[in-house]
């Protein structure tokens, strides 16, 4: 469904004049600072982790405390802000215990303080189930934000590090394998603050990868009007969960296709700044460049099977449609957890029998 369509019931609500970007057009609101000195700039997101906890994802209330502060951080670091702050809402279900609140507390702290970012104030309440909600401020000093919008064919589009510990957490979940298989004590996703800032003076578009890699790449294509050419990279993989993956026979892809992402950034750079970029962030790679649009999306990928030759290996495009590889969407009705596990399987089979890595 697209993005517009999916968001169609909340009108048209009243606009700031100082506002600089549109509906999905970037992870931060960007707002002209009235009567300030070179333009400055306001960056504002809020986030919220409710259906993780609902579903059961996340047992530890430190890891839900901790993914709250991130996940505004790490939109913050997708326009290349220097946070201010957070601000932090709690709403817990009945009879959440005090031990509960001072481990997600705890997780919350501990987060800011790994980023160096201030608690700034909150709100706390009750609610029918535990919703725990961080808005992130910071300031762009750039005249024009980097945003989601910018990307042109021809573009590189890059990661900031590495991904797959976010995926294959839900994925241990989905399946129904003991917490042992993959501890969520490994999940503990960090914004990446100084990449964002460092890269939004060259970067054509930044998006961060909070629901995973194909799913940024798919709203990046959207709302750019871009083909892609995604580029198989085994690099970019976090070798914790590619143990997981080769240990259960999953392909690979799957690390990038799970919408449960790690908070890294997709950048997208020109091939002229691509040197420039890669001596300020050492640890960007490449993951694709953008085509025109209308030759759709693709995924190249270097294959075992039907080699040219010995010791070489064959170069193989397929065509894809990521609408496809999307197992949450944007339905009429949430999916449950049932449909959400046979889903998982169905597209974990398709891949096998596809030849996927």
């Amino acid at each position: 469904m697209p993005l517009n369509e999916a968001l169609s019931w909340l009108g048209s609500p009243p606009r700031s004049p100082d506002q600089l970007n549109r509906i999905h057009e970037s992870d931060s609101e960007l707002i002209r600072l009235p009567g300030r000195e070179g333009g400055q700039i306001l960056a504002s997101t809020i986030d919220s982790v409710s259906e993780e906890i609902a579903m059961g994802l996340y047992q530890d209330p430190y890891t839900m405390g901790w993914v709250t502060a991130q996940a505004s951080l790490s939109d913050l670091a997708a326009v290349g802000a220097r946070p201010l702050g957070v601000l932090f809402s709690s709403n817990w279900s009945p009879r959440t215990s005090v031990e509960f609140k001072t481990s997600v507390v705890q997780g919350l702290n501990e987060a800011l303080l790994e980023s160096k970012v201030a608690l700034l104030g909150g709100d706390t309440g009750s609610a029918g189930s535990t919703v725990l909600s961080s808005v992130g401020l910071g300031i762009s000093p750039l005249e024009r934000p980097v945003s989601r919008i910018g990307i042109r064919s021809g573009d590189y589009l890059c990661l900031t590090g590495s991904v797959g510990r976010g995926p294959a957490l839900a994925m241990r979940f989905l399946r129904g394998e003991p917490l042992e298989a993959i501890a969520e004590q490994n999940f503990r996703p960090q914004a990446r603050l100084l990449e964002g800032q460092i890269l939004a003076g060259i970067a054509s578009a930044m998006m961060d990868t909070s629901d995973g890699v194909l799913t940024t790449l798919k709203t990046l294509q959207e709302v750019n009007g871009v083909g892609l050419e995604i580029e198989w990279n085994e690099s970019t993989l976090d070798p914790l969960a590619v143990q997981y993956c080769i240990s259960r026979d999953i392909p690979l892809w799957m690390l990038w296709v799970a919408e449960h992402g790690d908070f890294e950034l997709v950048v997208a750079v020109s091939p002229e700044q691509w040197s420039h970029a890669q001596r300020l962030c050492p640890s960007l790679k490449r993951i694709g460049r953008a085509v025109p649009q209308e030759k759709g999306t693709s995924a190249v990928f270097r294959s075992q099977e039907a080699t040219p030759g010995e010791g070489e290996l064959a170069l193989r495009e397929r065509k894809l449609d990521l609408d496809k590889t999307q197992l949450l969407g944007y339905g009429d009705r949430p999916l449950s957890l049932q449909e959400l596990s046979n889903s998982l399987h169905e597209l974990i089979n398709s891949l096998r029998e596809e030849g996927f890595p």
